[in-house]
């Protein structure tokens, strides 16, 4: 399994890249309220299907299959995109919403925390992390935004291996939680993501997140992010693991998440973390979790994946772990692209969600 990366850099491929990097609009606002209006009409329990094949991973909880709990997170994520906390807060508070489980509705804004990553250069606040509390379900969710400026886009092409292993000496994950195997397999997570979650930065999230639960001690807490924000995502959730173990975190949802480091460091951190715990959404054609993919560096294949092969459409499949034929990596390199970045299941996750409700 050769890198998409490599076989999909062609000039047509790097003209869409430059358009999405732009921060060109990918949808209009009438697009994005055409396609809500369309979830808004339905009942979601019973228009949107999962398809569990059969010898799915038994130790995953039914509830994190939820369809709607899969639609929600992705509306967190969309949200994080937003301009301000306060159009956000408009968001949760708009009566369109109210009764429909599968959106963000009467959730409340806790925190909107904006930081520079380790070696930012634009200063201009490249993380953006929101933590919001949904009363109705119990939920605390701190979600990370994706790509939106230089410093992101600088992060998810920086392939520059940290390795994990006896000798580790890197203090934001000590290893006594989950001690690497010593058995001469590299394990190394990609610079660039770990560049923009230096220790203060993970020790305020964690304070914030943490003060948050004692407020809300009968909350379940979720961990969620989109394409650069799930690795980000995936990486706090190792860091709250090895830190502090004692604390309970009931779910990870990645929407469009790409490579984070080697097969062996994936899997190692998916059964430290819990694989019982994590969900990877991939989109129909979606270029973004395969660019860095290869015989060295992948998904864990014990990880599972929920495939939505039509990105319109409210049909998710629950697959047997990054290597199911039945699910994304029957799509060829060359038919893969952006378009689909930031569609799941018809709910477009960006930050229109927020100018369509102003």
């Amino acid at each position: 399994m050769s890198s998409c990366l490599t076989k999909t850099i062609t000039s047509k491929v790097k003209e869409r890249l430059q358009k999405y990097f732009l921060g060109k609009k990918v949808m209009t606002e009438e697009q994005v309220a055409l396609s809500l209006n369309k979830l808004l009409s339905k009942d979601p329990v019973t228009d949107i299907e999962v398809y569990n094949p059969e010898g799915f991973w038994s130790f995953l909880p039914k509830n994190l299959l939820e369809p709607e709990l899969l639609h929600r997170m992705a509306f967190y994520n969309g949200l994080t995109y937003c301009a301000s906390e306060s159009e956000v807060q408009g968001v949760f508070n708009n009566a369109t919403f109210r009764g429909k489980r599968h959106f963000a509705s009467k959730s409340n804004m806790l925190n909107w925390i904006e930081l520079d990553g380790l070696k930012s250069i634009t200063k201009n606040k490249d993380l953006r992390v929101m933590i919001a509390e949904n009363p109705r379900d119990k939920t605390l969710v701190i979600a990370f935004r994706g790509s939106s400026n230089l410093d992101d886009y600088i992060a998810n092409f920086n392939s520059e291996p940290v390795q994990f292993g006896e000798n580790n000496t890197d203090t934001r994950f000590p290893l006594k939680t989950c001690p690497i195997p010593v058995d001469g397999h590299s394990r190394w997570a990609f610079e660039g993501f770990l560049n923009k979650l230096p220790l203060d930065i993970l020790r305020e999230l964690s304070f914030y997140l943490i003060k948050a639960f004692k407020n809300h001690m009968t909350h379940k807490v979720v961990i969620t992010g989109h394409s650069l924000g799930g690795a980000l995502a995936l990486f706090f959730a190792l860091y709250m693991k090895l830190n502090y173990p004692e604390f309970a975190v009931s779910a990870i949802y990645t929407y469009g998440q790409p490579v984070i480091g080697s097969t062996f460091f994936t899997e190692w951190m998916a059964n430290c973390i819990g694989v019982n715990k994590i969900v990877r959404v991939v989109s129909e054609n979606d270029i973004v979790p395969w660019v860095r993919s290869n015989s060295q560096q992948s998904h864990p294949a014990n990880m599972p994946e929920i495939y939505v092969p039509n990105a319109n459409e409210n049909k998710w499949i629950a697959c047997k772990g990054s290597l199911d034929p039945k699910c994304s990596i029957q799509t060829k390199c060359d038919a893969k692209d952006w378009t689909t970045h930031r569609f799941y299941g018809g709910l477009f996750a960006g930050e229109q969600l927020c100018k369509i409700f102003k």
